[in-house]
This record gives C-alpha cells, structure tokens and sequence, in this order.
C-alpha cells in the first residue's frame, strides 16, 4: 500500500490532474482484478478456499487505502473487483448453495455458469 501512496502524492505533487490520477489507479485496479482472475481460471491448484479468502482479505485493503486515503478515488475504483470477489466468494462459500440454478445466478451475477463450474 506504500507504494501505492508514494506514487498518488507524487501525480499530485506533479500536478497531474485529479481525474487522469483517478483513471490509473481505475486501471490499475482493473489490471489486477483481470490478472487475479485469470490465474484462477488457468491454475486448478489456486481453486481453493484458502486462496478465496487471501483474494478477499487483499481487496479489502485495497479497498480500504482507497477509501481512506484518496476518497475522491472509490467511484473510479468501485465495481472493478467484480469478477474476482465473485471468484473468490465461489471457492469459500458452501458448496451445497451450487445445487439450486436459481440461488446462483442470484448471487454470482457477474459470472457465468461455465466460470463457476471451472473455479469449482
């Protein structure tokens, strides 16, 4: 998270516009999400509940330097950890709730069934 605030007080010190600095850090946050979800869906050995819960536990920090630091950052940012916290709720949540068609796309809007079936 260091890293990510030595580089955002730098684009102001700069001054870099607010709304160039708030797309990078969008796109980097996008950048991560699609990396992250990728690596699940190629990688059988990551499809478990432990790595479910370390994706959750990341992005909420993620989440949380956003929010406290730079708050003019969350409307840029929100919605683009979609597809993997909904990877990652997948491999933590209880397997039985996959038996009903209806409950699972409710819950897992962003993914689709054949998605869901290789994470599992």
């Amino acid at each position: 998270m260091s890293k990510l605030s030595s580089y955002y007080e730098h684009f102001e010190k700069i001054d870099l516009p607010q709304i160039v600095i708030n797309l990078l850090y969008a796109q980097i946050f996008y950048f991560i999400n699609a990396s992250l979800f990728n690596h699940i869906i190629e990688k059988a050995e990551l499809c478990k509940a432990a790595t479910g819960f370390a994706i959750k536990m990341t992005i909420s920090q993620l989440e949380e330097w956003a929010s406290k630091q730079h708050d003019i950052l969350m409307p840029f940012i929100r919605g683009q950890f979609d597809y993997i916290t909904e990877a990652a709720n997948v491999l933590v949540i209880d397997k039985s709730i996959f038996l009903s068609e209806e409950v699972v796309s409710s819950i897992f809007t962003k993914l689709n069934p054949v998605q869901i079936k290789h994470i599992l």
